[in-house]
Parts: structure tokens; C-alpha cells; sequence
């Protein structure tokens, strides 16, 4: 009750609710569970579908995404389900295989959900589209801000809308994370503040009750706007590092006229690393205390602490709602916030 911010007695009154629908079962007087689910056959498949190339080549951008794959698989492996792996095309609008055979979704009778990532889909609501027709449950990771989400789809049954990175909440659980350490100031850093994710994070630290000062450049959105820009500018085989003096020339700038705030916030690991490296450099001050996103490998080689999006968490609920199709309680509830965590390193 303490978590979702509701009285003790308005949450026993809706678990007993659930338990008379038949939605929960209880054990002992305080304990409820899902109902168990029937055995599944070793048969039944599910769609787990990403962006892909025309060829069906699927290349994970990230560590959060590779986890995001690996935890999709293996609470596959634990639930008794094939994963099968579809790629779509955006630019010819096609779902691909792996082998590069061109698919319908109706070339797989024997699915029972859908996994579906919008990782870095530039028109995710086109894919959305595609699946309209499909009856089984869909779990989808909305990986973009969330007014970008077209309403048609929100409330459609048997789907279910997953967020773990965009918003306002990992900022202010950020924030209270800091004030409880007994920190009451913060510098905010990003060279991506064109993105909605940046200005989201800044916006959950203020509202978490810090105060917060911010450094920023909202020129670029993303790490990958500085590779593309190095990509057209040079030999392969620099891109990162090219791409990387791009954001530290940028970080310089912004951070130039930081002056008394105990604590250093950057939007993600990838620029506390940066800013470690400048400080070996000696192009700039010392870093304070610094805090991050992400809880990628990157923090853990600099003992960083970072807030982790708890992705696994994230495939185990998206499976919970596969699993549950319409008797899913919180059907209907438009977007499902992953609560994460800060890793202390």
C-alpha cells in the first residue's frame, strides 16, 4: 500500500475483490498470487518481434536492449515456450525471419502472445497497425515518449503497454535517492536535452524536492546522433572515438560554468564516463559525488552508482500479461510504469 500511495484498507478491499473474480488466489491471510496457469504444450510459440534489417539481421544497440533479449529468452525457457524471433523492416514494412524469408504474422498458428519492442522504431504506431487483426495477448515495450503513442491503440484488449526508461519516475526516485543520502543540490548534465527522456529526468529531480541546476545542450538527442554525424565525417573504424570527442567538446562547454553543487547528475552512464575521462585529462575540475543512469557494465568498472530501468522485471510482467490475456486485472490501465532502482557501487 505504501508503494502505490493507497490505504491499507483500499488495498484489501481490492485484493478480495480479485480473489472473487476468480483473478487471485490466496494463501495463509495476507498472501495472493496469480492463478497458476495450465501446462502449456511444448508447442506453443511466442512472437518476440524487433526492428530488424531488410534481410532480417536484428543488431541490439544497447546493453539494455541485449538484456532485454536475454531475459525474454530464458523466462521463456522457464514458462515452457518457444521464442521465435521476427524481425520488421520499417522502410518496406515487412516481418522478416532470421534465414531473410518474408513472413506474415498468419504463418504462425500455433502462437499464444506477442512480445513486441519498439526499441528505436522510428514510426512505431505503423507497427502497431499491423497487429490489430491478431487476437492473442500483446505485450509491448513503448520504448519512446509516451504522447508520441497513437490513443487508437492504448485501450485495445489483450494489449498492454510497458515503460520502464521514459517519464518523470526515474528522476524522482533519483532525486529521493539523493536526499535521503542527505544531499539537497544537484547539477543535471546532458549533451542529448533535445530529447524528451533528458528533459523528463530533469523535470522528476526538481519534482523530487532537489535543488537542481542545469547543464545542458539541446542541440542532440541521443549518443547516436553523435555516431551518425562521425559515420559521415570519416573511416569506420573511428566512429566511437570521434563520436566521443564530439560529446566531450560539448560537455566542456556546458559544464564550464558549474560552481558549488555537491553533486554531479549526468542523463546516462555513457556521459559520466566521459566525464571521468575528461577529469584523468585534466581538461576539467574534480567530479564530485556522481550519479547516474542506466546501471550499465560501464558503471560497474567505475563503481558508479546508477539507477537500474529493471528490465528484467520488465519481460516478467510482459509475460505475466501474455499468461493472464483477458482476465488480466489491470487491463485497460493504459501504460504500466517499471519502478526501478539506484545500484550503490
Amino acid at each position: 500500500s505504501f508503494r502505490y500511495r493507497v490505504s491499507t484498507f483500499r488495498m484489501r478491499r481490492f485484493l478480495q475483490e480479485k480473489l472473487e473474480e476468480g483473478l487471485l488466489v490466496r494463501e495463509g491471510k495476507g498472501r495472493y498470487f496469480f492463478p497458476k496457469q495450465k501446462e502449456r504444450s511444448a508447442d506453443s510459440e511466442i512472437l518476440l518481434v524487433t526492428r530488424s534489417s531488410s534481410w532480417g539481421e536484428f543488431y541490439p544497440a544497447s546493453e539494455r536492449e541485449m538484456d532485454f533479449i536475454r531475459y525474454a529468452y530464458q523466462t521463456g525457457a522457464k514458462k515452457r515456450c518457444k521464442l521465435k524471433l521476427l524481425g520488421f523492416d520499417e522502410f518496406s514494412g515487412k516481418f522478416i525471419d532470421r534465414n531473410g524469408n518474408v513472413k506474415e504474422l498468419a504463418d504462425f498458428p500455433n502462437v499464444i502472445g506477442i512480445i513486441l519492442s519498439t526499441m528505436l522504431m522510428e514510426n512505431p504506431n505503423q507497427i502497431l497497425s499491423r497487429f490489430k487483426p491478431i487476437s492473442v495477448p500483446i505485450s509491448i515495450w513503448w520504448e519512446h515518449p509516451l504522447e508520441s503513442l497513437s490513443k487508437n491503440f492504448l485501450n485495445r484488449e489483450n494489449w498492454a503497454f510497458f515503460n520502464s526508461t521514459f517519464g518523470k519516475n526515474p528522476g524522482i526516485f533519483l532525486g529521493r535517492f539523493l536526499l535521503k543520502k542527505g544531499f539537497t543540490k544537484a547539477a543535471y548534465i546532458s549533451p542529448y536535452h533535445a530529447s524528451s527522456w533528458s528533459r523528463d529526468r530533469l523535470q522528476g529531480l526538481r519534482e523530487s524536492g532537489l535543488e537542481i541546476h542545469a547543464f545542458t545542450d539541446s542541440e542532440f538527442a541521443s549518443p547516436w546522433d553523435f555516431r551518425n554525424i562521425a559515420s559521415k565525417n570519416g573511416p569506420k573504424f573511428s566512429i566511437e572515438l570521434r563520436a566521443k570527442l564530439g560529446e566531450k567538446t560539448i560537455l566542456k562547454k556546458i559544464i564550464q560554468s558549474i560552481e558549488n553543487e555537491n553533486v554531479w547528475i549526468p542523463a546516462n552512464d555513457e556521459i559520466a564516463g566521459l566525464l571521468r575521462e575528461l577529469e584523468e585529462e585534466g581538461a576539467i575540475q574534480k567530479i564530485p559525488y556522481l550519479v547516474a543512469f542506466d546501471n550499465s557494465i560501464e558503471s560497474y568498472l567505475l563503481r558508479l552508482d546508477s539507477f537500474d530501468f529493471n528490465t528484467e522485471i520488465l519481460v516478467e510482467q510482459m509475460f505475466y500479461h501474455l499468461e493472464l490475456g483477458k482476465n488480466d486485472p489491470f487491463q485497460g490501465n493504459g501504460f504500466r510504469e517499471i519502478s526501478g532502482k539506484v545500484v550503490e557501487k
